[in-house]
């Protein structure tokens, strides 16, 4: 599920946010929240309280979600939607 500035999920992620599938941990609990995200408002700006602002590399820390940079998540929405949202998304190392 993809989502815009424009949208969140209730108030606890803002801005450009991905909904990854649900996953298993390693230890076999189901993970059912799992993003690709930044840290932003739900415009898509930078704001003054922590979650709504990036602060340098230390933001990087996540509940195990992926968090990109803010011009990052939006440079990949912008290709997204220059050539097309893919149907499925892999991690590759």
């Amino acid at each position: 599920m993809w989502r815009d500035a424009a949208s969140g999920y209730d108030g606890i992620i803002n801005g450009y946010v991905i909904k990854l599938s649900d996953k298993k941990c390693s230890k076999g609990t189901k993970r059912t929240e799992l993003f690709v995200h930044s840290e932003m408002k739900p415009n898509g700006k930078q704001g003054t309280i922590e979650s709504e602002r990036w602060d340098g590399t230390g933001d990087y820390y996540s509940n195990g979600c992926v968090k990109l940079k803010p011009a990052d998540i939006k440079d990949l929405f912008a290709k997204a939607k220059r050539y097309g949202w893919p149907k499925t998304l892999y991690v590759v190392k």
